[in-house]
């Protein structure tokens, strides 16, 4: 259960401001790059990647043989339509901001070239956030509904409410997506948020209040995050 959530909430990446939609995108789809445990830079779509002497290009090669939930496997044209996804002067996209250093996206092989137009040695950090997840290409756009790559595929959405995910059979990535399913609550009410940890409805929760932070695990069930 998280203490986040809307009605108005979708899965675009475009649009996604909140815990509870970063949650359910990161289970959907995978980004170029992550974050480990310690909080280092590891590639996740991404296998490499390297710059100019000024930071300027950006080179990264893609992993092969990864598919999307429809079944379609991952090319080039993807990553950059999903990319391209968040730039453009009519962008709305919660990440265009970052986008807007962009000046060229291009394809060289199963690798992509981000072109920006001042160097940044800190660029690639970006693309592990949820709102750059990489979707099927569809009509000069992308088709975010039909799922990205990632461990979870979306079985059922009711915004603000609840989402249920069962395990991808076919993800690429070993080590992970151990659930066989799973399924994220909004509960934005902190004491019924905690009330559901302490009688199991729920396996943890995120967002507590400091007046439930002397509560022991064995006391709530679960795990306090």
């Amino acid at each position: 259960a998280m203490g986040h959530g809307s009605t108005s909430d979708t899965l675009n990446p475009a649009t996604i401001a909140n815990g509870l939609q970063w949650v359910a995108a990161y289970g959907v789809a995978n980004t170029l790059t992550e974050l480990d445990a310690q909080g280092n830079l590891v590639g996740s779509l991404a296998t490499e990647w390297g710059s100019s002497p000024d930071a300027k290009i950006w080179t990264f090669k893609l992993r092969e043989g990864v598919e999307f939930h429809n079944g379609k496997t991952m090319t080039v044209d993807d990553v950059i339509a999903s990319l391209n996804y968040h730039r453009g002067e009519a962008s709305s996209s919660v990440g265009k901001p970052v986008m807007d250093a962009v000046t060229d996206i291009t394809a060289d092989g199963h690798a992509i070239v981000v072109t920006l137009a001042t160097g940044n040695a800190d660029f690639p950090f970006n693309f592990n956030e949820a709102t750059f997840g990489i979707y099927p290409a569809k009509d000069n756009g992308i088709d975010w509904q039909a799922g990205g790559t990632g461990g979870y595929i979306l079985t059922s959405e009711q915004p603000g409410r609840t989402y249920q995910f069962e395990r991808n059979p076919n993800y690429w990535k070993e080590g992970a997506a151990h659930a066989a399913s799973i399924e994220l609550h909004s509960i934005t009410d902190p004491a019924a948020r905690q009330n559901a940890l302490i009688t199991g409805e729920v396996d943890c929760i995120d967002r507590v209040a400091v007046s439930y932070t002397h509560l022991r695990a064995h006391e709530t069930r679960g795990n306090l995050v």
